[in-house]
């Protein structure tokens, strides 16, 4: 959740739910990561494999939105000059997909060990 937060509020996401990152009702990731837990959960496959296929499983979600659904996104530079701008739902989606992928290629170990130990006769 904290880091959710933090995504959000470096504009990463545009909405503080970790399942639906840009907030467009189509664009839910939540079986894309249901899907990742269960593969964690897996005995006979690697983490790299796992981690992509959340991603590809998350942009299967994202092109359920319209390729011309926009965002409008405003904000203060550092300066407090007020700034409005349109941001491509669509690829936004697209993007935090990957965004999950890298994120649990850096960070995602411990899980992924944690949940083999929990599940799996191996370690």
């Amino acid at each position: 959740p904290s880091a959710v937060k933090r995504a959000f509020d470096f504009g990463i996401f545009y909405a503080e739910d970790r399942n639906n990152p840009t907030g467009h009702p189509a664009s839910s990731f939540y079986q894309a990561c249901a899907n990742h837990d269960v593969c964690y959960q897996s005995c006979d496959k690697e983490q790299k494999y796992c981690d992509y296929k959340l991603e590809e499983d998350a942009k299967a979600a994202c092109e359920q939105i319209p390729a011309d659904h926009t965002i409008k996104v405003a904000g203060r530079y550092p300066d407090g000059t007020p700034y409005v701008f349109k941001v491509n739902t669509r690829k936004k989606c697209r993007d935090i997909a990957e965004y999950y992928r890298m994120a649990l290629r850096a960070f995602g170990e411990f899980a992924f060990n944690k949940r083999r130990q929990q599940y799996c006769q191996c370690c």
